[in-house]
C-alpha cells in the first residue's frame, strides 16, 4: 500500500473516532451496591425495656431486629421466651410502655400503626392481646402513668377533644371512661405521678382556675376534688415525687413563698400541712424521696451543709439531716436511695473515696460506707437497686471489671462481684430487670451477643444467659466519609473500640481502624472532617484531652492531636473546619478567648488564633466558612457589629469585617453562603428589608441585595442556597406565595420565582436539594401530594414532581440526595419496601428502587450517603448484617468504540 493512502486511511479513521466521541451520548448505568465490609459482628441488642411481672411471667418490650420493639414474655426459660404478639406488623416498633398489672392482665401503652398509641390488654397469648379502645380517633391517646386501684385501671389521656385528663379502665371498651373532665375544654388537667393511697389516688392536676394543685379521686366524677390550694389563686404549687410513707403522703410543693419543700397529706385540707422551711425562700432541691420504717428520706440543699441525707416523720421537729457525711458545705450529693430490711442503701461520696455504696439507719453513727467497691478515689457510682434472695443486687463499676453486677447484705464482706460478665475490663452494663418464678431476670452484654436477657436463681448463683432474642448483628453505623488521595477515612464502631477512625481502600482487606484514638468501647467523638493535600484533618479527643484537632496521614503513629488548644480534659469545641491553600481554617476557643477564628498546617506551632474578633472571653462564633479566590467568608460577630459578614486571609490584619449590613450591634445573621461564578451569595438581614438574599464581590460597595423579594420589612428568608451551572436555586418567601423554588443570576431582574408548587400561601417546604448539572433535584409538597422528588431546569414547564413514591398526601421521607452516574442517588421510604436506596434520571419511569437491600420486611436504614474518592458511600442493614459499609462506583460509563469493519485495502 503507498505510504499516502494508508496516511489518508489512518487520518480518516481518526476522523471517525473523534467525531463518534464528541457527538455520542454518555449513558447512565445504574448503579450496583455491594456490602463493603462486616465491621461489627456482634449480634445487636434486644432494648428490654419496661418489665413487669404477672405470676410466674416476665412481661416486657424488646426486640427481634425482625419485628421491631414489641410485647414479649418468659418464664425464664429460652424456649419459654417469645414473642407475645407483632402489634405493629413488621420492622417497623410499637414500642409497648407503661406496663402494668390488673386483675391478671397486662395493661400497656402502643402503637399498632392504625389507631395511634392508645390502650391494649395482654392475657400473654397472641389472640388475647388486644386494643381496649381508641381513645383519640383522629391521633395518640397516649395512655401514661397508668396504676391500678381495685380492680380498676387509672391513667392520663388525651381523647382529642378535652385534653390530657383522668381516665379509668375495667379492660373493656364501654368501662374505658373519662373520669372528670377537670380542666373543662381542650386544655390539659394532669400532671405526673398518679399513688395509690389509703384507698384513694392522688395525683397533680389543673382546672384552669387554681393552677397545678394535689388532687383526689375514687373513681368518680363526684368524688374528684383538689385536695388543697397551696398557692392560692392560678399559680401553680406543682406538686412532685408523691411517696406514701405509712399513713402519709409526703411529696415536694411550691407555696408560692418557699419553693420545692417536703409537704405531707393524710388527704384532707387541714391535714395538707408544710412540714418543714429547710431553705427559706429557695428551693432546697429535694429528690430521691424513699419511704422506709414508716418515715420519709430524701436528699437536701441548704448552705450550711449542702447537699445531704435527710429524713422526716412528718413533723417540723422530726425533719433533720441524717449525717453531714461531708462536714461543712461541701455536698456528699447522695442518691439512688433504696430502702430494704430497715437499711436505706444509697451513693454518695465523702470526698475522699469517691461516689460509693453507704447504707443509714436512720442515725449519725449507724450512716456509713458500706465498701470502696473501686478502691481510691475513683468511683463506682452504684444503682439500679434491686432486692433478691435476701440481699441487694445493684450494678456498680470498677477499674477492673466496668460496669458489672454486684450483691450486698450490707456488710463489707459480703458485697462482692456477682460476675464480671463482659471480661476485659469492658462494661456488661449488667442490670436487675423484675423478679419473676422466683428468678431474677437480668439485662447485660457479654460483648459477643448484644444485650439480651440473662438469669440468676439465687443470690450466690451466677447469672447466665437466657435467650439470645436479637440474633441480627449490631452494625457499624459508618458516617462521615471523606476521602484523600486513595483513601477514604470514615467513623465505625466495631462493637470492640467504640466509635473510631477508619479507612477503606475500596476492598474488604483493605478497610480497617485507622487508630483507637480513645482506647476501650466507649470510641472518641469524630467529626468536622476536612482535606489539606495528603492529610486528613478532624475533631477527636482522647484519655487526656477534650475535643482538640487532629490530623492523620492514614498511619497510626501519624495520626496525632495537632495542638491540645483548651489545654486538660476541657474542649476546644473544634467545629467548621476549611481548607484554603495550605491552610486549614476553624472554629475553637481556648482558656482565655472565646469562640474564634483559628488558622492550622498541620503543626502545633503553626495552630494559632487568626483573630480576636470579639476581644476577651466574648464569642464570635465564627460560622458558614466559605472560600472564594485566596480568601475565606464567614459570619462572625463582635459586641459593636453584631453578627455580619466577615473575609479573612489568614493574618490578624487581613481579617476583617466586610460590611455592617444591619448597623451597629444588632445582626444581620448571614447564613447559607455560597459561591458561585466568582460571588458570594447569602441570606442576611438590613434595618429596611428583613432577611432577604445578598450577594458581595468582597468589597464593601460590592456588598448589595440582590432583590427585595418579600417588599418592604418583610422578610423572604432565602435558605438551601445550592449553585448550579451559574445560576443559585434557593428556597424563598415572597409574602403571597409561601416558601417556594426560586432561582438567581446576581441581578434583580435575573431573580424570579422558577414556579408556585403549592398554590396559595402554604408554601411547598422545599428540603434537600441538590445541582444536577445546571438543574436541580429537590424535596418538595404540593397541594395534592406529601413530600416527594420533584426536579427543575429553572423554568416554570421543566419543574416538575418526578414521582410520587408515597402516593396520595403521604410523604417520602428522605435525608440525602446526591448527584453520581447522571442520577440522582437517593434514600426513600415507600409503604412496600420501607426506607431502601432509589435513583432517579429526571423521569418517572427512571425513578426506581436501585436495589431491595433488606430484604422482606426489614428496613435498608440508609445512613450517611456520600459521593467522595470516586465512590458512593453509605450505610445500610440487610438481613444478615447490621448497618455496615456499602459502596459503588460513582463513575463508570458504558461506552463503546464503533468497530471499523472496512480493511485497509479498500
Amino acid at each position: 500500500m503507498h505510504r499516502r493512502n494508508l496516511v489518508r486511511l489512518l487520518t480518516v479513521t481518526s476522523i471517525l473516532m473523534l467525531s463518534w466521541l464528541l457527538t455520542s451520548t454518555v449513558k447512565a448505568t445504574p448503579p450496583d451496591p455491594s456490602l463493603l465490609k462486616d465491621i461489627n459482628q456482634d449480634t445487636a441488642d434486644a432494648f428490654i425495656d419496661n418489665p413487669v411481672a404477672l405470676g410466674q411471667t416476665a412481661f416486657f418490650a424488646a426486640t427481634n431486629g425482625t419485628h421491631g420493639n414489641e410485647l414479649w414474655k418468659s418464664d425464664g426459660s429460652a424456649s419459654g421466651t417469645v414473642l407475645v404478639k407483632d402489634i405493629f406488623p413488621g420492622p417497623d416498633h410499637g414500642d409497648p410502655s407503661e406496663l402494668t398489672v390488673m386483675d391478671g392482665k397486662v395493661y400497656f401503652a402502643v402503637d399498632d400503626g392504625t389507631h395511634g398509641v392508645e390502650l391494649w390488654v395482654s392475657d400473654g397469648t397472641e389472640a388475647g392481646t388486644s386494643l381496649v379502645k381508641d381513645i383519640n380517633p383522629s391521633s395518640d391517646a397516649d395512655p401514661t402513668e397508668m396504676v391500678a386501684l381495685n380492680n380498676t385501671l387509672y391513667f392520663r389521656a388525651d381523647d382529642g377533644t378535652q385534653g390530657e385528663e383522668l381516665w379509668m379502665s375495667d379492660g373493656t371498651t364501654a368501662g374505658t371512661t373519662l373520669v372528670k373532665d377537670i380542666n373543662p375544654g381542650s386544655g390539659d388537667a394532669l400532671g405526673n405521678e398518679l399513688t395509690v393511697f389509703e384507698g384513694m389516688l392522688y395525683f397533680a392536676a389543673n382546672d384552669g382556675t387554681h393552677g397545678m394543685e394535689l388532687w383526689e379521686s375514687d373513681g368518680a366524677a363526684s368524688g374528684t376534688t383538689m385536695v388543697r390550694d397551696i398557692n392560692a389563686g392560678s399559680a401553680s404549687s406543682d406538686p412532685g415525687a408523691l411517696t406514701v410513707a405509712g399513713s402519709q403522703l409526703f411529696f415536694v410543693a411550691d407555696n408560692g413563698t418557699d419553693p420545692g419543700q417536703l409537704w405531707v397529706s393524710d388527704g384532707t385540707t387541714p391535714g395538707t400541712q408544710l412540714v418543714k422551711v429547710i431553705r427559706p425562700g429557695d428551693n432546697p432541691f429535694l429528690s430521691d424521696l424513699e419511704a422506709m420504717g414508716g418515715q420519709i428520706y430524701f436528699t437536701a440543699f441548704e448552705s450550711t451543709h449542702g447537699t445531704e441525707l435527710w429524713t422526716s416523720d412528718g413533723t417540723g421537729s422530726g425533719t433533720r439531716i441524717v449525717k453531714d457525711i461531708i462536714s461543712g458545705s461541701d455536698p456528699s450529693w447522695p442518691r439512688n436511695l433504696f430502702g430494704f430490711n430497715n437499711s436505706l442503701y444509697f451513693r454518695a461520696d465523702d470526698g475522699t473515696n469517691g461516689d460509693e455504696l453507704w447504707k443509714s439507719d436512720g442515725t449519725v453513727t449507724g450512716t456509713a460506707m458500706i465498701k470502696d467497691l473501686n478502691p481510691g478515689t475513683s468511683s463506682s457510682r452504684p444503682g439500679d437497686f434491686t432486692a433478691f434472695d435476701g440481699v441487694i443486687i445493684f450494678q456498680a463499676d470498677h477499674e477492673d471489671y466496668g460496669r458489672e453486677l454486684w450483691r450486698s447484705d450490707g456488710t463489707e464482706e459480703r458485697t462482692s462481684l456477682v460476675k464480671d460478665i463482659r471480661v476485659g475490663g469492658f462494661s456488661s452494663d449488667a442490670s436487675p430487670v423484675v423478679i419473676a418464678n422466683g428468678s431474677l431476670l437480668i439485662e447485660a452484654e457479654d460483648g459477643e451477643i448484644g444485650n439480651e436477657l440473662w438469669r440468676m436463681d439465687g443470690a450466690s448463683d451466677e447469672p447466665f444467659l437466657v435467650k439470645d432474642i436479637n440474633q441480627t448483628t449490631a452494625g457499624a453505623f459508618p458516617h462521615d466519609f471523606t476521602s484523600v488521595g486513595g483513601t477514604t477515612f470514615f467513623v465505625a464502631d466495631d462493637g470492640e473500640h467504640g466509635g473510631e477512625l477508619w479507612k477503606t481502600d475500596g476492598s474488604a482487606g483493605g478497610t480497617m481502624m485507622v487508630k483507637d484514638i480513645h482506647p476501650g468501647e466507649r470510641g472518641t467523638d469524630i467529626g468536622s472532617m476536612a482535606v489539606l493535600g495528603n492529610s486528613l484533618f478532624f475533631k477527636a479527643e482522647d484519655e487526656t484531652h477534650g475535643r482538640e484537632l487532629w490530623i492523620s496521614d492514614g498511619t497510626a503513629d501519624n495520626t496525632a492531636l495537632v495542638k491540645d488548644i483548651y489545654p486538660g480534659t476541657e474542649d476546644s469545641s473544634v467545629d467548621e473546619t476549611t481548607p484554603m491553600g495550605n491552610l486549614v481554617f476553624f472554629e475553637a476557643e481556648n482558656e482565655s478567648k472565646g469562640q474564634e477564628l483559628w488558622v492550622s498546617d498541620g503543626t502545633r506551632t503553626g495552630t494559632t488564633m487568626v483573630k480576636d474578633i470579639n476581644p476577651g472571653s466574648g464569642d464570635s462564633y465564627p460560622e458558614s466558612l466559605v472560600v472564594m479566590g485566596n480568601r475565606l467568608f464567614f459570619a462572625a460577630e463582635n459586641a459593636a457589629q453584631g453578627s455580619e459578614l466577615w473575609a479573612s486571609d489568614g493574618t490578624t490584619d487581613g481579617t476583617s469585617l466586610v460590611k455592617d449590613i444591619m448597623p451597629g450591634s444588632d445582626s444581620s445573621y448571614p447564613s447559607y453562603l455560597v459561591v458561585s461564578d466568582g460571588s458570594l451569595f447569602f441570606a442576611a438581614g438590613d434595618p429596611t428589608h428583613g432577611e432577604e438574599l445578598w450577594v458581595s464581590n468582597v468589597t464593601h460597595t460590592g456588598t448589595t441585595m440582590v432583590k427585595d423579594i418579600n417588599p418592604g420589612s418583610g422578610s423572604s428568608r432565602p435558605n438551601h442556597l445550592v449553585p448550579a451551572d451559574g445560576s443559585v436555586y434557593f428556597a424563598a418567601d415572597d409574602g403571597s406565595n409561601g416558601e417556594e423554588l426560586w432561582v438567581t443570576d446576581g441581578t434583580a431582574g435575573g431573580t424570579r420565582r422558577v414556579k408556585d408548587i403549592n398554590p396559595g400561601s402554604g408554601g411547598a417546604s422545599l428540603e434537600e436539594m441538590v445541582a444536577a448539572g445546571g438543574n436541580v433535584f429537590f424535596m418538595a409538597e404540593d397541594a395534592t401530594h406529601g413530600s416527594e422528588l420533584w426536579y427543575s431546569d429553572g423554568t416554570t414547564d421543566g419543574t416538575m414532581l418526578v414521582k410520587d413514591i408515597s402516593p396520595g398526601a403521604s410523604s417520602t421521607y428522605v435525608d440525602t440526595i446526591i448527584y453520581a452516574r447522571g442520577l440522582a442517588i437517593f434514600d426513600a421510604t415507600d409503604p412496600t419496601h420501607g426506607e431502601e436506596l432509589w435513583q432517579s434520571d429526571g423521569t418517572g419511569a427512571g425513578t426506581t428502587l436501585v436495589e431491595e437491600i433488606a430484604a422482606g420486611q426489614l428496613e435498608a436504614n440508609i445512613e450517611a450517603l456520600a459521593l467522595t474518592g470516586g465512590n458512593v458511600y453509605f450505610g445500610a442493614t440487610d438481613v444478615d448484617h447490621g448497618n455496615e459499609v456499602w459502596y459503588f462506583d460513582a463513575y463508570p460509563f458504558n461506552t463503546y468504540l464503533p468497530m471499523v469493519t472496512r480493511s485497509l485495502s479498500s
